[in-house]
């Protein structure tokens, strides 16, 4: 004892020493899937609107993007799926009810709403939205005359054929946003609601989520016509409020960046 000999170790299994299990990895965050919803009244000029099927058609193939259209005269044949309303009359609350239709058939995380004389490029599709509960316009965008090829932008155009969003929280703003109308059993211009989700606070609008402006690297096209359903302003006095004028820029469809040679009439 007073030698201090004495030494512990674990008895010999004739196995080696068990190692540690490794710590699970972490799951990778899910990568949110993107679709497009394409809405139509079926009344542009086929000249007009074959271009855009075929744009959004190779911008699908390439960028894995499925497509749910949902027009009102006749069944469209390009996409996942095709919705139509024959029996629905051309205006504000019919188009509110082919995008809720849409929404409602299309299996994608976030939503590109498109539209049928609207030339996207396809670095609009490169977004994601980094909120689900904000509503997010792409706001690079030249408006070109249809009959001469004149274009003009601004700072800052919000419109429903840049929308973007998360597919569910949109279809919450649309139930809700059909709702409105049918409790106020008026004409949708009295109702005052306007076309794009979040640009109108209430009373006057659906909810106050908030809006954000992004820009895509190159710009979409807005084909103005006669057909159109929001109406053509060409010239600064046509604004009431002159803050829409801001970056007013002047030019032809010529001279686009990302569309150079691509207008032909």
């Amino acid at each position: 004892l007073k030698a201090n000999t004495f030494k512990f170790s674990a008895p010999d299994s004739g196995q080696a020493p068990a190692e540690s299990e490794p710590l699970p990895e972490a799951p990778e965050p899910k990568v949110p899937t993107k679709g497009i919803i394409y809405y139509t009244d079926n009344e542009a000029d086929a000249s007009i609107i074959q271009p855009v099927i075929e744009q959004l058609v190779s911008i699908s193939q390439k960028k894995h993007l499925p497509i749910v259209t949902a027009a009102l005269k006749r069944k469209l044949d390009f996409g996942v799926k095709n919705i139509y309303f024959p029996s629905l009359k051309r205006g504000m609350f019919a188009q509110f009810q082919q995008i809720l239709s849409a929404l409602e058939n299309s299996t994608s995380d976030i939503i590109f709403f498109c539209e049928a004389d609207i030339l996207y490029h396809p670095s609009h599709f490169d977004f994601i939205p980094p909120q689900e509960e904000v509503y997010y316009y792409n706001v690079n965008v030249w408006k070109v005359r249809w009959s001469d090829g004149h274009a003009l932008k601004v700072d800052d155009l919000k419109q429903l054929s840049g929308f973007v969003g998360y597919r569910d929280f949109l279809i919450r703003h649309y139930k809700k946003r059909i709702e409105v109308v049918e409790k106020r059993q008026a004409d949708l211009k009295a109702a005052n609601l306007g076309f794009e989700p979040g640009l109108h606070s209430q009373p006057r609008g659906v909810d106050d989520y908030p809006v954000e402006s992004w820009r895509s690297q190159y710009p979409n096209i807005d084909i103005r016509h006669d057909k159109n359903i929001s109406k053509n302003r060409w010239t600064k006095e046509e604004f009431q409020d002159q803050k829409y004028t801001s970056g007013w820029t002047e030019s032809t469809a010529d001279h686009i960046p990302g569309w150079e040679g691509a207008y032909s009439r």
